[in-house]
């Protein structure tokens, strides 16, 4: 791999391969933070959202807004599902980290053990995100992609 073209295309085909979605239980703490404006947040409020962000080539985007945390929760689980076959699998958590290991438990039978990795956010996130947020970042392919 001595080809600095070579390099190039491997960390492109690695960004293209990885995809996160995070699933917030309340729009607060991202007004809060100033990325969300604090009508939006109002008004995901009052409706109940519990909203899926995706994050792609480093870019935030809305996929869903389900209604309900279990719904929101079965998304998110359908959204990663639909990437297999799957390299290596996160799932993070900011705080009690119950339904982030059952989203964990539900996608676990799509890697090797040793690619399934769980942590808490860091506090910076976690802040930002506010309480009972679930992560869940994946790279999408096989091991002999490696």
């Amino acid at each position: 791999m001595s080809d600095h073209r070579e390099v190039a295309r491997r960390v492109e085909r690695s960004i293209e391969r990885n995809h996160g979605f995070v699933l917030v239980d309340t729009l607060k703490y991202l007004a809060m933070g100033g990325r969300i404006g604090k009508a939006q947040a109002l008004l995901g409020g009052v409706l109940q959202f519990k909203p899926i962000v995706g994050i792609r080539d480093g870019e935030t985007h809305p996929v869903d807004r389900p209604r309900t945390r279990r719904r929101a929760q079965r998304r998110i689980i359908e959204l990663v599902r639909e990437l297999a076959p799957i390299h290596q699998l996160h799932v993070s958590y900011s705080t009690g980290p119950d339904n982030a290991l059952a989203v964990r438990d539900e996608l676990a039978d799509l890697v090797e053990p040793e690619r399934l990795i769980e942590s808490p956010f860091g506090p910076v996130l976690g802040t930002h995100l506010g309480p009972n947020t679930i992560g869940v970042a994946a790279t999408q392919g096989s091991v002999e992609d490696d």
